[in-house]
């Protein structure tokens, strides 16, 4: 156990290591107490080949509650029009751009109210690899999605077909990534909120200690956070026993238009 948790804590002070200085900075100015409720940013990065957009594309508020075992997700949409600090009104999914993690905290913090004490960010490619880790994922998708940009052209996994289906790793980036719907973002955070329950059902179920670590074999290469070995233990801990539904997914409130032809 202990050469495991040594092995654990090598790999996730490499990601802290290229955590945002400023982000770091930030959030140790406001601290959290072990075991009380908190608020963490989970940020995902899509690039694709050929782009080097460093703006958010997934962007998710946590509400973490260790004494009730609960957590809440809140979805923002990535065209939500707020005041990024120091930039004006514009996309929420510019502040990273802008400024990196740190600028997102900041923003979020300002619209929300909420004090944010931690952050991820999750490379979205490297999310194939935890689904694979997890065997695949069952999930029922909605409707058929054909969609070759999301799939990375390939064409073993930009086609699913509506129903219920085990998803691998290169499919599950298909169904999240996919916007090729009248909604847009909207519907496809919906799927992505579809894909977090399943993921998370899954982990649940999971008590191998061998399918613990190929999770965070495939994880912490692909996360870049401020959680320190002892947060995330700790965590661990105060959530064990956190079942299905004490997972919530919501989608923060707001009205689609166009503002100066800009959606």
């Amino acid at each position: 156990a202990f050469i495991y948790v040594k092995s654990i804590d090598g790999r996730l002070r490499a990601s802290m290591n290229k955590a945002d200085p400023s982000a770091v900075a930030l959030l140790n100015s406001q601290k959290r107490e072990p075991g009380e409720p908190f608020n963490m940013i989970i940020m995902g990065t899509d690039n694709r080949e050929g782009e080097t957009s460093a703006r958010s594309d997934t962007l998710i508020v946590a509400h973490i509650d260790p004494k009730k075992k609960s957590a809440t997700l809140m979805s923002i949409p990535r065209d939500s029009r707020v005041d990024v600090p120091g930039h004006g009104t514009t996309k929420i999914n510019a502040a990273a751009a802008y400024g990196g993690p740190s600028l997102v905290i900041k923003t979020v913090e300002a619209f929300t109210g909420m004090t944010i004490s931690h952050y991820v960010e999750v490379d979205f490619n490297g999310f194939k690899d935890l689904v694979d880790a997890l065997g695949g994922v069952t999930v029922n998708v909605p409707s058929k999605i054909q969609d070759p940009k999301a799939g990375n052209y390939d064409a073993s996994a930009y086609t699913l077909y509506a129903g219920e289906q085990l998803l691998n790793g290169k499919q599950a980036l298909t169904f999240v990534r996919s916007r090729q719907f009248p909604e847009g973002d909207i519907a496809r955070i919906r799927n992505q909120q579809v894909f977090i329950k399943a993921i998370f059902e899954k982990i649940l179920k999971f008590s191998s200690a061998f399918k613990i670590n190929a999770i965070v074999e495939a994880t912490i290469p692909n996360v870049t956070t401020d959680l320190s070995v002892g947060d995330v233990l700790g965590l661990m801990t105060d959530m064990k026993g956190m079942q299905k539904s004490d997972l919530e997914t919501v989608t923060m409130p707001g009205t689609p238009k166009y503002i100066g032809g800009v959606s």
